[in-house]
């Protein structure tokens, strides 16, 4: 392979797309030289992700790429380093099939640095999603690792002194003052604190979007101007009241009543305009505001709670470190190629 002239590149939307395609074949070919080239190119874009056109397709987080062509160099730290960033970006983006490339490279990173255990655990979850997503190319390649065995992927199904079996069901419970985690061999016990609370609120409804100040609750002080949207319940019966309102005004335009149309509009702008600026919906950040206050807090309190989980439970820790979004926003989203089903207990009261 020659060395590319990527002067002749343009600098418009294919050039991301384009520096990650000739990335994998230059690691097919094991072309070091090239490989630094295109290595030096596409770092300014470490941590953007590689789009086809608008958002036609998706190729993934470019640190996939560079973790692929630092391999290539035999640049081993870097490589482990830049694809665990991408496997975690994956997992935050719901790929599986990206998941699934990004742990089968990570697992030859690891080899080459001499981690073999978990560069075979690894090869494992990405045969196991191959199989199950249809994806017979990386299925194929694993099976030449020896990933694979006939039509069933998997990583140590013949080594009883493999990890042990993972249970799929995870257990969040509250008992006398504490909270006890479970799953399958993994267990810990931690004190009632904000976050585990915080945290069960999210995994209870998997997928659902939850404004900050919806996860602390009663946890922060109000702003001075908050009036009537200072408290959660009033909040709900806000967001309660929209709803309603955006049933009359589809009601209202069904039957073609344009006044009572425009009157339910403007009500609805000026709930949306009180509520957005109480909760920080739009416009930048305000630093010291309730919405932001409640941002920080949520976000401290559930990363430390994950953090203690993690000490005891590293598998389950690792799960909702790549699972769990926190900001303005939080979520719990299940990783497709680790699912795990909760059983979470009722919150006690404070």
């Amino acid at each position: 392979m020659a060395s590319p002239r990527l002067d002749a590149l343009p600098f418009d939307g294919t050039r991301v797309q384009t520096l990650a395609r000739l990335a994998l074949l230059a690691s097919a070919l094991g072309e070091r030289e090239v490989a630094g080239v295109l290595h030096a190119e596409l770092a300014p874009y470490a941590d953007d992700d590689v789009v086809i056109g608008a958002g036609v397709a998706w190729l993934g987080p470019v640190a996939r790429y560079l973790g692929v062509l630092a391999l290539t160099m035999g640049r081993v730290d870097e490589a482990v380093a830049r694809l665990e960033d991408a496997l975690a970006r994956s997992r935050r983006s719901a790929a599986p099939a990206q998941v699934a490339h990004v742990q089968a490279v990570l697992a030859q990173a690891l080899r080459a640095r001499g981690d073999a255990s978990a560069a075979q655990r690894l090869e494992g979850e990405s045969a196991a999603a191959a199989q199950a997503l249809g994806l017979e190319a990386l299925r194929r390649e694993l099976a030449q690792r020896g990933a694979v065995s006939g039509d069933v992927a998997v990583a140590s199904a013949a080594a009883p002194s493999a990890s042990p079996q993972v249970a799929p069901v995870a257990r969040l419970a509250h008992d006398d003052g504490a909270w006890l985690v479970a799953h399958g061999d993994e267990t810990t016990r931690l004190r009632d604190m904000k976050g585990v609370r915080y945290l069960a609120l999210l995994l209870r409804e998997p997928g659902r979007e939850l404004h900050a100040l919806d996860v602390v609750g009663d946890d922060v002080e109000p702003d001075p101007d908050a009036g009537e949207l200072a408290t959660p319940a009033a909040r709900r019966a806000y967001r309660a009241r929209l709803l309603e309102l955006r049933a009359d005004l589809e009601e209202a335009r069904e039957h073609n009543d344009l006044g009572a149309a425009a009157v339910i509009e403007e009500k609805i702008a000026a709930l949306t305009e009180q509520l957005a600026r109480v909760v920080g919906v739009d416009g930048p950040r305000r630093p010291g505001s309730m919405a932001e206050r409640a941002r920080i807090n949520a976000t401290r309190a559930i990363r430390k709670a994950i953090d203690r989980i993690s000490a005891d439970c590293p598998r389950l820790g690792r799960h909702l470190s790549n699972s769990v979004e926190t900001g303005r926003i939080c979520c719990y989203r299940p990783d497709p190629t680790f699912p795990v089903e909760w059983e979470v207990a009722p919150l006690p009261s404070a």
